[in-house]
């Protein structure tokens, strides 16, 4: 597909560009449908009692990061708290046609950083890594907390949210700050 001056083939760049304008219009979708039932933005949200709850890493390609308590590596959401600790009892997972089992009695403490596994044997759907998907978190009453639009990605290659946006980077970085 490479020409012999080295440059793209007109196949590869509408490719291209058909790949970026469906990541685009996703996102606008994803806003525009879910816009009036949350006060989340990409990446960063509160909860109904104020509590900040970040998506701190996305992967949906997670051929060798980490596995889960199975031995295997399924996609996974990072969320982390900077603030007090906040109950996720009843809050679930959701690429707006599915929706996770509520999360259990789980606690994200002060600074915590924890992984959540996605997977259609255990939530009911996982990310597409061709970008364009909408995965949200959800309160016990339904209300999105935070979500975020996926972007393209290859094997182990994730989405990390650093300085208020999300970039896509080789360098995951679960259970840990998202460092440069």
């Amino acid at each position: 597909y490479l020409r012999k001056s080295g440059g793209l083939s007109l196949k590869i760049k509408n490719w291209i560009l058909a790949t970026v304008l469906l990541v685009c219009l996703a996102g606008v979708v994803c806003f525009a449908f879910f816009s009036d039932l949350s006060n989340g933005v990409d990446g960063f949200g509160q909860t109904q009692d104020g509590h900040t709850i970040i998506m701190n890493e996305i992967c949906s390609k997670n051929e060798t990061i980490i596995a889960d308590n199975d031995g295997k590596y399924r996609d996974y959401i990072e969320l982390y708290n900077p603030g007090e600790p906040v109950s996720l009892a009843g809050f679930a997972f959701t690429d707006g046609r599915n929706t996770s089992a509520p999360l259990g009695d789980i606690v994200l403490g002060t600074e915590e950083y924890r992984i959540f596994f996605l997977s259609k044997e255990t939530t009911g759907f996982s990310i597409g890594s061709s970008g364009g998907d909408c995965v949200q978190l959800l309160d016990a009453s339904g209300q999105i907390v935070v979500q975020a639009s996926t972007s393209l990605c290859l094997d182990d290659q994730v989405m990390l949210y650093r300085s208020g946006v999300y970039e896509v980077s080789d360098d995951a970085t679960p259970g840990f700050p998202n460092t440069a």
